[in-house]
């Protein structure tokens, strides 16, 4: 064994280790990305259907909707002014 053939197997090893860490790495990122992207849907799905569910009520119930938005600004101002 000569001190280049034991400094090439070492660069290889570490070669070949680098390599591993990178593929773990990326299966990892692409697990987190997939993770991500069905959260973003659930979110989104969960949204829509409560966007859809205002527009309806809104339309059944105009006078309510009114009603209710001006209690929020009511009990808002009142939690500001007692800052």
């Amino acid at each position: 064994m000569t001190i280049s053939s034991g400094g090439s197997n070492g660069a290889t090893a570490a070669r070949e280790a680098m390599d591993q860490a990178t593929e773990q790495a990326e299966r990892v990122a692409r697990t987190a990305v997939d993770y991500g992207r069905r959260g973003a849907q659930t979110a989104y799905r969960t949204a829509r259907g409560a966007a859809e569910t205002a527009r309806g009520y809104a339309r059944e119930r105009p006078v309510q909707l009114a009603l209710l938005a001006l209690g929020g600004l009511l009990l808002a101002s009142i939690l500001l002014r007692r800052r």
